[in-house]
């Protein structure tokens, strides 16, 4: 038993991999014309039964992993690196979560999520909680400046961009978005211009985690 789906631009086997736990050799035999673990522009795939129901409720989180974690460059080891010492988050792995994409959203390694979390490969399960550090508010860094002129010494704070745009944040107007299935985060905030998933997070005070049907504000800048 089979499902036909149409694949609109080119996708790797391994992204579907990733994210629906199918396996390269099933799509091989189901779809001997190729001879590449890929699937080129509309192209018409057999995929196996189910699978195709769930490809589409996930297919921007398989697009997503494809052109932003599987694309991404390796990231300088010394600018990447977030001490165990940091403030600890946990998070629950949902539908359609892989160990890379939440390193993506956490700015930190696959590496750093195996090692805080004991785990020997990149298999995870709905529901399993993660470990990670260094979560937590947002540094603003602040620029001290000392005025030239003699007499008591003062001081004078000067907020950055960063802290501008977090304030406007709060004061600015916002917009709702109910979630639906197969939608993370990240997926929502591509939605949007100039908002990340992080903006999100800070601005309706969550986690990573959503349900069907919540309602969330987006916030204009």
């Amino acid at each position: 038993e089979i499902d036909t789906v149409l694949i609109d631009r080119k996708l790797k086997f391994e992204a579907i991999n990733t994210i629906l736990k199918t396996k390269s050799e099933d799509f091989k035999f189901l779809n001997p014309i190729l001879n590449k673990e890929i699937f080129p522009t509309n192209f018409i795939a057999l995929f196996p039964k189910g699978k195709g129901i769930e490809f589409a409720e996930l297919k921007d989180s398989i697009y997503f992993f494809q052109d932003s974690v599987m694309s991404k460059p390796e990231e300088n080891e010394d600018n990447f690196i977030i001490p165990k010492s940091g403030e600890p988050y946990i998070y629950t792995v949902r539908s359609g979560d892989v160990l890379g994409l939440i390193a993506d959203r956490n700015n930190v390694r696959v590496s750093q999520l195996q090692d805080w979390n004991g785990l020997n490969g990149t298999r995870i399960n709905i529901g399993q909680k993660l470990t990670i550090y260094g979560k937590g508010t947002p540094v603003i860094k602040k620029k001290t400046i000392k005025p030239k002129q003699k007499g008591t010494k003062s001081t004078l704070t000067v907020s950055t961009p960063k802290q501008q745009k977090t304030t406007k944040q709060i004061a600015g107007n916002f917009s709702n978005y109910t979630v639906k299935s197969g939608e993370n985060l990240w997926v929502i905030a591509k939605k949007y211009s100039g908002v990340s998933a992080q903006n999100i997070m800070d601005f309706n005070k969550i986690d990573g985690n959503l349900n069907i049907g919540q309602v969330l504000k987006i916030p204009k800048y």
